[in-house]
């Protein structure tokens, strides 16, 4: 197992220096689980080259609908993605494959603008 210092909390504490490191294999995803419904505008990522989804697939509520597919960037740059018009409690990134030869997906920040 991976040591704290690549636990899934590393993708919101603000650091540059800390990030989250899937284990191997794909499909890969991240599921958050907000308190009430949000109205999410946008999220922002910042991956480790190399280690970066070829899509993310945005689904949303229990029943993981799809609600858009995005592209990123395979870079260390912040990636902003515009989710105008989603409305949800729960939410999963889904990342059904990685440049990485091995599936493993590396975020050092994900953050969601949300309007409430």
């Amino acid at each position: 197992s991976m040591g704290r210092e690549f636990g899934k909390a590393n993708m919101f504490d603000g650091s540059e220096e800390s990030c989250w490191n899937s284990q191997q294999g794909t499909p890969q995803w991240v599921l958050m689980n907000f308190p009430d419904e949000r109205k999410i505008d946008s999220f922002e990522i910042t991956f480790q080259g190399g280690f970066v989804p070829r899509i993310i697939e945005v689904l949303v509520g229990k029943d993981a609908t799809l609600f858009t597919t995005v592209v990123p960037v395979d870079n260390n740059e912040t990636q902003k993605f515009v989710t105008n018009g989603l409305s949800c409690q729960m939410l999963k990134l889904n990342f059904p494959s990685s440049t990485d030869f091995y599936g493993r997906i590396v975020v050092y920040r994900l953050d969601f603008l949300v309007n409430s």
